[in-house]
């Protein structure tokens, strides 16, 4: 059956207002209308002397009747509520009709100064989950990084691309290929058992992830570092390390980081099936329901809920080359460090569709969301070359790939697309905990990377020192270059409802 939502339009407003205002990125303040108030229940009034001795008349038609009547009509009571029939007149029942409905309590005829009503209180209202994630995320191209020759090669060939015998050492080819590590936690907390409506928040991170690689040379084998010579459009190289003019080390590191933050007000929309319909069923995952019988039906159940919230993703990579060379001739000793970060921060409103269906304690849930909101890309490009000679170390700007000319900190802010889907099966262990498996998926449209923001064409006259001039081409360039991230992988985790 079509479950009512009155809370549903609230949210609804605030999660269009919020993404609207994350597109615009326009960040005022926000007036939203007043909520409309909780629709209020008739509660039932009772007249003076509804509740007079059970001498006179009864209180309801299976509750404490008159002597009179003991022999006709028979108290329909719970085994442990029975007690030794007093005496003295039964005195009249605790209880104020005007502030507690009749339909939260069930009738327990009872004696000697104890009330006749007790409160069902003990389904589930609150849940908690913890899961380990597995999974693989978007790979990453990054340049050729380091090359190596064979020995006698010229010093003018040694390393270059296309060169006979030049064999490439490190780059080229995909970063952050392998599955990647993390944990998730969810909870919830139902606000009303009669619409099963409530809210949900939930956590996850995939743990940083490392792409490491490390070259130390004296010269043999010969160990260099390609490029595309903007001047002349060929290829050409420099050497870390040559037989008797050079050695040294070039060190590789690149790591990325995914992490997200939901908040979502649940409404079920559709219910097939009784969750609970006493309270010995205290043990099932969804508030109480009233479906007119005594029995426990939660072993076949249908429900499909919808949620909405805001959603916020965080994605960070970090890419680092830090090259150390000692000219043998000299001694002098040079470092180059190149630096690439960029940082994708999403936020905006997140509506979804969630669906279950249990049977027995098996359960199938399917889930599918769409978040659309605004990417806030962030790029940082820094490089800088050290030399010490006789003592005296010099610091410039500058390094291998970054330049003056791709040098600096720029953001911009895109509209992105966050479709979701996840699918799991659960079983039911035992009375409130929850065992389940299940495959996610997130793709995220518009993102930046920060192992694409290298340019491999360089303009030789801006290393330090640099002898470049205004016509020289403005080579490294800033890329800016954007990609879509998908994320997919198995999670496994236990579920506790209390």
């Amino acid at each position: 059956m079509f479950v009512h939502q009155p809370r549903l339009r609230v949210v609804a407003v605030v999660v269009l207002m919020l993404l609207m205002d994350s597109v615009a990125m326009s960040f005022q303040g926000l007036v939203l209308p007043p909520a409309a108030p909780p629709a209020t229940r008739s509660v039932p009034q009772y007249p003076p002397n509804a509740f007079a001795s059970a001498t006179n008349s009864r209180i309801f038609s299976s509750g404490p009747i008159s002597p009179a009547d003991e022999a006709a009509v028979p108290v329909p009571v719970p085994a442990q509520a029975v007690s030794p029939r007093p005496t003295s007149p039964v005195p009249e029942p605790v209880v104020s009709a005007a502030t507690q409905p009749m339909d939260s309590y069930v009738y327990e005829p009872q004696f000697q100064n104890r009330t006749i009503y007790t409160q069902q209180n003990n389904e589930p209202n609150d849940w908690f989950s913890v899961e380990a994630l597995l999974w693989w995320t978007s790979h990453v191209n990054v340049p050729v990084i380091a090359t190596t020759s064979p020995q006698l090669t010229p010093g003018l060939q040694a390393g270059v691309l296309g060169q006979p015998g030049t064999g490439v050492v490190f780059g080229g080819a995909e970063l952050f290929d392998l599955a990647q590590g993390g944990f998730r936690i969810r909870g919830g907390h139902w606000f009303d058992r009669n619409d099963g409506s409530g809210w949900q928040g939930e956590f996850f991170m995939l743990g940083s992830r490392g792409h490491n690689f490390s070259s130390n040379s004296n010269g043999d084998p010969i160990v260099a570092r390609p490029f595309t010579n903007a001047l002349n459009g060929a290829q050409d190289a420099r050497q870390v390390a040559y037989p008797g003019q050079a050695f040294g080390a070039l060190n590789f590191n690149a790591e990325t980081r995914l992490y997200s933050i939901g908040l979502n007000y649940w409404a079920e929309l559709v219910e097939d099936g009784c969750s609970c319909c006493s309270s010995a069923c205290s043990e099932c995952g969804r508030p109480q329901k009233s479906c007119g019988t005594s029995s426990c039906d939660r072993r076949n159940d249908r429900v499909l809920g919808l949620k909405l919230g805001p959603r916020f993703i965080h994605l960070d990579d970090t890419v680092l080359v830090d090259e150390m060379r000692t000219t043998v001739a000299s001694g002098d000793q040079l470092r180059i460090l190149d630096s690439f970060k960029s940082e994708n921060s999403f936020l905006g409103g997140e509506i979804g569709l969630q669906a279950r269906r249990q049977y027995r304690d098996l359960s199938l849930d399917l889930g599918l969301n769409l978040a659309l909101g605004a990417t806030r890309q962030e790029l940082d490009v820094r490089g800088q070359t050290s030399v010490m000679s006789g003592g005296t170390t010099t610091l410039t700007s500058g390094g291998f790939y970054a330049q003056s000319t791709n040098s600096g900190s720029w953001h911009r802010d895109r509209f992105s697309l966050v479709p979701s889907l996840e699918c799991a099966i659960g079983y039911e262990l035992q009375r409130g905990w929850r065992f389940s498996v299940a495959y996610n998926l997130m793709y995220w449209t518009n993102v930046m990377r920060a192992a694409e923001q290298i340019d491999s064409t360089i303009n030789p006259n801006l290393f330090p020192p640099s002898v470049a001039t205004a016509a020289d081409p403005a080579r490294p360039a800033r890329l800016f270059k954007e990609a879509d991230y998908l994320a997919h992988g198995l999670s496994i985790g236990f579920e506790k409802r209390w």
